[in-house]
């Protein structure tokens, strides 16, 4: 979720220019591609600790691009997947431009050490899948991944990484403005509340633009393969800032955390 946001708020910090809540991989993706761009990004991370994130835990790999592939054969695999009623233009957009950014990002500006073959990154393929077409580092891709990532984002100079704090709440003009007829405005987020686990104090940076990159909510099952943190932190936030909630019966999940006696 990305929020658009205005200066203001609580507290003395000076206002980021984007604040990121999450460094797995969307998190870091995000800092690093707006960093590029000249701006100054604040992530703030729970914990940066592997298997800590839904990132580190994913072992399979991801998709690229097959031999004899094509956008519209994988935007047709992904809908027949989803039982034909995923949303089409993000399928349409990721099924063009997936590929080329695993490439250019993860392969070559990241150097993700993905297992390769004499001639090239080694390609398999994976349920739902028409043609071999997933990259992956042997069966710990998101691993492999998120440290490459976290490597380069502790090496940006525009990116500033605060680990141990946790985000409670992100700052809006309609719940936490100090003049009540801001209420009536549209909904605008200029930041958010953490909580710094060390001291148990809570702070307010305030930012112009607001990524929310928290991960799932596995947590909220009694089984789960989901790390600790995907406890549906962001949705929750989200949610009380008056963000469009869709397709929230959609869980992943792991076969092998499914229950029964027998």
């Amino acid at each position: 979720m990305s929020t658009q946001g205005k200066e203001g708020g609580h507290g003395p910090e000076e206002t980021v220019d984007l604040l990121v809540i999450g460094s797995g991989i969307a998190g870091c993706i995000a800092a690093l591609a707006a960093a590029e761009l000249g701006t100054r990004v604040t992530i703030v991370s729970r914990s940066v600790n592997e298997n800590e994130s839904s990132t580190d835990r994913a072992q399979g790999g991801i998709i690229y691009e097959g031999k004899d592939d094509s956008p519209e054969l994988l935007a047709g695999d992904i809908m027949e997947a989803g039982c034909h009623i995923g949303f089409k233009p993000s399928i349409d957009y990721l099924s063009r431009r997936g590929p080329e950014l695993v490439r250019s990002l993860l392969i070559e500006q990241f150097a993700v050490p993905f297992d390769r073959n004499r001639q090239d990154v080694d390609l398999t393929e994976e349920g739902a899948h028409s043609v071999p077409r997933i990259v992956h580092a042997a069966d710990r891709t998101g691993l492999a991944i998120g440290r490459a990532l976290l490597k380069a984002v502790r090496a940006h100079r525009r990116i500033k990484l605060i680990e141990d704090h946790t985000a409670i709440d992100v700052l809006t003009f309609s719940h936490h403005s100090l003049e009540p007829r801001d209420r009536y405005a549209p909904p605008t987020c200029f930041g958010a509340y953490v909580l710094n686990q060390k001291t148990s104090k809570v702070v307010a940076i305030r930012a112009r633009e607001t990524v929310l990159a928290t991960g799932g909510l596995g947590q909220i099952y009694q089984h789960t393969t989901n790390p600790p943190g995907a406890r549906g932190d962001g949705t929750a936030m989200a949610y009380r800032a008056g963000a469009r909630m869709l397709n929230l019966e959609y869980i992943q999940f792991h076969p092998t955390a499914l229950y029964h006696r027998d």
